[in-house]
């Protein structure tokens, strides 16, 4: 029978579960997007304060996206000013030229494809990462609750995927966007939506048979 004190605590492991993987999601974006120079990174999180580069509310507080947990947006870098100094040939005058520096971003398809990616992405690499540490090095304690804990991460991969695919719901039914990312993500990249989602379905049941094949060994 699950008491109060043990029903408090797995609430209170599973929402710090949630916000990690949340952040570790939103944080494959970003990185993703500053390694492909997609601009200034800025993340932010329910419902419209900033945690990255800065930590506040957000001036477009009132335009939080519906029900979205956390937001990562990158801003192009802006025309620069300077001022080039020219002097005429075999000449004492010295003319002074304004110069405006394009350095903007250009975001083309695959680019903005594999940022996308990178959410559901990242926690799928964590996920498998865990499960292969799990299954070479068979960690005990602490350790291995870590490892079982990331190799669950998948579950990102899966709602983001089938959730809003086949039932209209948003990524966690009633919180999150309602974007399949990673389908949306590989169909810029060339792959049909039929065959991500059917690879998106395979994967994740085959990471839930090597953790069901790792838990049972204890």
């Amino acid at each position: 029978m699950i008491t109060f004190k043990k029903g408090f605590t797995l609430i209170c492991v599973a929402l710090i579960y949630f916000i990690i993987s949340v952040l570790i999601h939103e944080l494959g974006h970003g990185i993703a997007g500053k390694i492909l120079a997609m601009g200034q990174l800025v993340i932010a999180v329910w419902p419209g304060f900033e945690i990255f580069p800065e930590i506040g509310a957000l001036n477009n507080i009132k335009h939080w996206p519906g029900s979205a947990v956390a937001v990562v947006s990158f801003i192009p870098e802006v025309k620069s000013l300077s001022v080039d100094i020219h002097r005429e040939f075999n000449s004492y005058i010295i003319k002074p030229i304004l110069n405006i520096q394009h350095s903007s971003v250009l975001y083309d398809q695959n680019r903005v494809a594999v940022v996308l990616l990178m959410g559901s992405g990242t926690t799928y690499l964590i996920s498998l990462l865990c499960i292969i540490f799990l299954w070479l090095c068979s960690p005990v304690g602490i350790l291995r609750k870590v490892c079982v804990f990331g190799a669950f991460m998948f579950y990102d991969l899966l709602c983001y995927s089938i959730f809003p695919v086949f039932f209209d719901l948003r990524h966690l039914i009633f919180i999150g966007g309602k974007l399949p990312e990673p389908v949306i993500a590989l169909a810029q990249l060339g792959m049909p939506s039929e065959i991500s989602v059917t690879l998106v379905v395979i994967v994740c049941c085959t990471q839930t048979y090597f953790i069901k094949r790792l838990l049972s060994k204890e």
